[in-house]
């Protein structure tokens, strides 16, 4: 099993971000992957760790990503699954917000086992 830590934070929200993911690979091998961005939200720095991170896999993969973003990981595990019945819409019938990363997220989880 792969193991991902991630993390992503900004000064002022919006302002100056970045992110950070570190891949873990079964025999123990890592690779780290830091990006950051001029206007971003702390929120989408923490998407775009994990979707930087799941872009580095071809084909299924075992994969555990590890996260302090209660953001990432209640959407990954829970509101993800509501929000595609609801058209990506959530409770207040808005679309939900950073959608395009949340999709990118879910296309790059598809045939995966991710937790």
């Amino acid at each position: 099993m792969y193991i991902i830590y991630v993390d992503g934070s900004c000064i002022g929200n919006p302002g100056p971000g970045g992110y950070c993911a570190i891949i873990i690979a079964p025999d123990g091998t890592q690779r780290e992957i830091v990006e950051s961005c001029a206007d971003t939200t702390n929120n989408q720095m923490e998407l775009m760790a994990a979707i930087r991170a799941l872009e580095e896999f071809e084909g299924p993969a075992e994969i555990e990503i590890r996260s302090d973003s209660q953001y990432l990981i209640k959407g990954m595990n829970a509101w993800i699954i509501r929000w595609k019945a609801n058209r990506w819409k959530n409770s207040s019938r808005k679309l939900v917000e950073n959608i395009h990363l949340w999709r990118q997220l879910d296309a790059l989880s598809y045939g995966r086992r991710i937790t």
